[in-house]
């Protein structure tokens, strides 16, 4: 048995809106936006990547990744959309990467000072007013290495091309004074640019 429940709309013809529920009590709707569309448009999402590549590794991350954000705002929670890495330079031979992602605990404030990045707001706002940091190759603690999205084919010969997607999608979140740090781990060492994608909203709110 299903149930109907009336949600009267403020304003206009002031007419009805009916929402249809299962018998477990779950509320059924339907989603008009995109994933992210919403965050998006309140000007909360960000992007950052490396103009520097790095050479992706081939044992398990330790203490030593090819780039570390760190969330300096301290009434921010940095939800964690995506992360990303593009190789700049494969070999002759043909091989696989994929991303690695280590979570920090918060209270450690890594000493990370401004790196050349690309930092941009995915809405065109100043990208200014986010607080996050971003450092290369910045040491920190092992606190759990796992490996993020699916491994991909590097392409044959002294050429760029290979895109790395860990598709998070708000799996983490890294809260004020947090940090996540990211490394690719390949069949060979190759150089990649890497990055993330995520929303800052209250921390209160998550």
């Amino acid at each position: 048995m299903s149930w109907l429940m009336k949600f009267y709309r403020r304003g206009g013809d002031g007419g009805v809106v009916v929402a249809k529920g299962g018998a477990d009590g779950d509320l059924q709707v339907s989603q008009l936006m995109p994933p992210g569309a919403e965050l998006t448009a309140l000007g909360t999402g960000y992007q950052v990547i490396t103009t520097t590549a790095g050479a992706a590794l081939i044992v398990r991350p330790s203490t030593v990744p090819l780039a570390t954000l760190y969330n300096g705002d301290p009434e921010k929670s940095y939800i964690i959309e995506r992360a990303f890495a593009h190789c700049l330079v494969s070999s002759t031979t043909q091989g696989t990467a994929g991303i690695w992602l280590c979570v920090h605990p918060t209270g450690t404030d890594l000493d990370i000072a401004d790196t050349i990045v690309i930092h941009n707001n995915t809405r065109g706002k100043n990208a200014g007013a986010s607080l996050c940091r971003l450092a290369l190759n910045t040491a920190v603690a092992d606190d759990g290495w796992y490996p993020w999205g699916v491994s991909q084919l590097t392409p044959t010969g002294v050429l760029p091309g290979t895109v790395c997607i860990a598709e998070v999608g708000g799996r983490i979140i890294v809260p004020p004074t947090g940090s996540i740090s990211i490394s690719v781990v390949a069949s060979y060492v190759m150089t990649f640019c890497v990055g993330f994608h995520w929303y800052e909203v209250a921390k209160d709110l998550v």
